[in-house]
């Protein structure tokens, strides 16, 4: 009794961590959607600072968690690759912050799942069954509902919030390439460092000097992002991914409430709709993933 109380414990904490964390990005992506939308400042350059204010919150999160060799990657090619497309993937998601309500973008990021399912078949060549293939298929049926193509506008920010799932979903892909052979603290290092030096190279060509209220936005934004991922690693450390990864749903509830609240955004129920189409198949697809794991386990033991 006492170790299962001690599971429920842990997975309690794991659960804990991964909704403040998702709120952590939640409150970073408002501050996103406000630096792009009314103090001008770029993508690139956003990601940049972030990057720059974020870096050393994690490079100390790793030294107080087990010194600094935690900072080298062990597989640098693929380390690195993860953190450019999850850079791309961020930046992406920022400039449809700016053109999009937050709600909105939200939903069509919330694609990753279904996308994953999908993308696992050719890269890793996992075997998918036809329950998870009916999720991807009318996981997709949502995404159209909410773009509606053909009755209402499709812009580059729509292009922007489905370039974004698919970049990270790609990285997602590499991570389970990586497995643990390589480092929390070095994977996260070296996405900051990717934003940093990515953002950086564009820099000149697209910098807004920001003012003391953007610059302090810029970096609470950074903090928040390392904040987010830190919370997210403990979580998954705490508890398995199954019991994690469905609270990435509840920033739909901060969307909501940041773009009414902060920028009078208004979602209508149509999208509504399509994103709860997308939800559920993320979900469903994510317990088909859960009760296929434990029977493998089963069958091993």
């Amino acid at each position: 009794m006492t170790s299962l109380a001690l599971g429920a414990d842990r997975i309690g904490v794991g659960i804990a961590c991964a909704v403040a964390g998702f709120a952590c990005f939640s409150a970073g992506d408002a501050i996103s959607k406000w630096l792009i939308g009314s103090r001008g400042i770029t993508a690139f350059e956003l990601f940049f600072f972030f990057g720059l204010f974020a870096l050393p919150v994690a490079a100390g999160h790793a030294v107080r968690s087990g010194g600094w060799d935690r900072l080298r990657p062990r597989l640098p090619g693929a380390t690195l690759l993860r953190s450019a497309l999850i850079t791309a993937s961020a930046i992406s998601a920022a400039w449809a912050f700016g053109r999009l309500p937050l709600a909105d973008v939200y939903a069509l990021l919330f694609a990753t799942p279904i996308l994953v399912t999908a993308l696992s078949v050719p890269f890793l060549g996992e075997a998918v069954g036809r329950h998870r293939w009916a999720a991807v298929i009318v996981g997709f049926l949502g995404i159209l509902v909410m773009l509606r193509p053909g009755l209402v506008a499709v812009d580059a920010g729509h292009a922007a919030a489905l370039a974004s799932p698919l970049l990270f979903s790609v990285a997602l892909i590499v991570s389970r390439r990586i497995g643990r052979r390589e480092s929390d603290a070095a994977q996260l290092a070296t996405l900051f460092l990717a934003m940093v030096l990515g953002g950086g190279a564009v820099l000149p060509f697209v910098w807004v000097t920001p003012d003391a209220l953007a610059l302090l936005g810029l970096a609470a934004g950074g903090g928040l992002s390392a904040a987010g991922h830190i919370l997210l690693i403990r979580a998954l450390h705490s508890a398995p991914p199954s019991a994690v990864t469905p609270f990435q749903y509840s920033q739909m509830i901060w969307g909501l409430l940041y773009g009414l609240v902060l920028f009078g955004d208004t979602v209508d129920a149509v999208t509504m709709a399509g994103a709860a189409v997308v939800i559920g198949s993320g979900l469903y697809i994510l317990w088909r993933e859960t009760r296929r794991r434990s029977g493998a386990m089963l069958n091993l033991s």
